[in-house]
């Protein structure tokens, strides 16, 4: 962080770059990203974010950190059907309802299908009534949607049966 504060003073813009770079892939704080950015010019931003991107994706020590991180940038260049891809291919229901006000308008079909199977996700892995409270206001948000009444019921009645003898 030192250096990256000193790159800036001196306006040294090939230190701030690798220092923002290096602190973002560490810690993932959009902050340093958007370091990064202020540096580059819009048509030479296109090809870096690619590049970025493409680290975050290329490397699986980054694990979940590393999937947030790409989301946080997907949601700050406004790449809404990547985040919405990413969703779909990691979908649970903290990371649903983290984008949920982002994506609702733009793709509700789509973030219906993403909830119906992170319910199923959290149902199986969680019990207790204040899991079942949380599952039960979370359908009745997802009813808002268009197809999210029908999702709900149908969840509900699968949810059911398929758990019956859970309290």
């Amino acid at each position: 962080e030192l250096l990256l504060q000193i790159a800036e003073e001196e306006n040294d813009v090939r230190q701030v770059r690798q220092s923002g770079l290096r602190l973002f892939y560490d810690q993932f704080r959009i902050v340093y990203y958007r370091k990064v950015k202020a540096t580059y010019t819009a048509d030479k931003w296109k090809p870096e974010v690619e590049k970025i991107i493409g680290t975050l994706k290329s490397e699986t020590h980054f694990g979940w950190k590393g999937i947030r991180a790409l989301a946080t940038i997907f949601v700050e260049e406004q790449y809404w059907q990547r985040l919405l891809a990413l969703l779909q291919k990691n979908a649970t229901l903290e990371f649903a309802e983290d984008f949920y006000d982002l994506l609702k308008d733009r793709f509700p079909e789509e973030l219906v299908a993403v909830y119906r199977v992170a319910l199923r996700r959290y149902a199986e892995q969680h019990m207790g009534r204040e899991h079942y409270n949380y599952i039960v206001s979370t359908l009745r948000k997802i009813q808002s949607l268009p197809a999210g009444v029908a999702m709900a019921k149908t969840l509900t009645n699968e949810f059911k049966v398929k758990y019956s003898s859970r309290r």
